[in-house]
């Protein structure tokens, strides 16, 4: 059987818990061809 929640989380405990799983601007790097901050994944290669 899947697992059910056994109570509401109210908004504000949703919150807190999406907050920690912000983007991390630590990752930013300026791409060598259009000089624009971007993520590693997507640095334009030529």
């Amino acid at each position: 059987m899947p697992q059910e929640p056994k109570r509401r989380h109210s908004r504000q405990r949703q919150g807190k818990r999406r907050a920690s799983i912000s983007f991390s601007l630590l990752r930013l790097g300026e791409c060598k061809n259009c000089h624009h901050a971007k993520t590693a994944d997507f640095m334009t290669v030529d």
